[in-house]
């Protein structure tokens, strides 16, 4: 398969009410890299799976199967958002320290492995929150480290981060266009 087209792969075999796990068992796979979900589109589908414009096969789920899955990030997102809440109310902290914290603790789990599987489980609960983007910088790291060798500690988490820092700048540019300032 050409190279873009892998990519593509890839890139459909995260969407929807599924995981890539989820994508890969369907093919009668139990690996969970994304390497796996390379070229399957050439085997035979099972009886469950769906066929979209593309031609890749999915599974089918039920309403209920996506209701389990956004239930999961909504109770994992707002235990991150609750413990932040609670910071802000009984400590000293300013939100700004609270946010670097969070990013540093999403590093920090991210570095021992505790938060990817947090991740697979729980989906955009866990990777949305300022600990997912810490996670992000820590995967680009070893990933970077991997295929550059030490110059992968400089480049991995620009690389692995700088989609959601683009989209957190032309927000912010977007807002700035809409909202008058005001001096306190």
């Amino acid at each position: 398969m050409p190279h873009a087209e892998n990519d593509r792969l890839d890139a459909l075999a995260g969407t929807g009410c599924f995981s890539q796990a989820d994508f890969v068992r369907m093919q009668g796979e139990s690996h969970r890299n994304t390497a796996v979900c390379r070229g399957l589109s050439t085997r035979q589908p099972p009886k469950y799976a769906v066929r979209n414009r593309a031609g890749f096969d999915f599974p089918r789920l039920s309403s209920e199967g996506c209701i389990v899955i956004f239930l999961k990030a909504f109770v994992v997102g707002g235990l991150i958002c609750v413990v932040g809440q609670l910071l802000i109310d009984y400590t000293k902290l300013t939100p700004a320290r609270i946010l670097v914290l969070f990013v540093v603790l999403g590093v920090f789990l991210g570095a021992i492995g505790v938060y990817q599987p947090l991740v697979e489980w729980a989906g955009a609960g866990a990777s949305v929150p300022l600990t997912g983007f810490g996670n992000v910088l820590v995967q680009g790291t070893k990933e970077a480290i991997a295929e550059k060798g030490l110059l992968g500690v400089l480049t991995g988490p620009l690389t692995a981060g700088s989609a959601g820092i683009m989209a957190a700048v032309l927000s912010g540019l977007a807002v700035s266009f809409l909202a008058k300032p005001k001096s306190k």
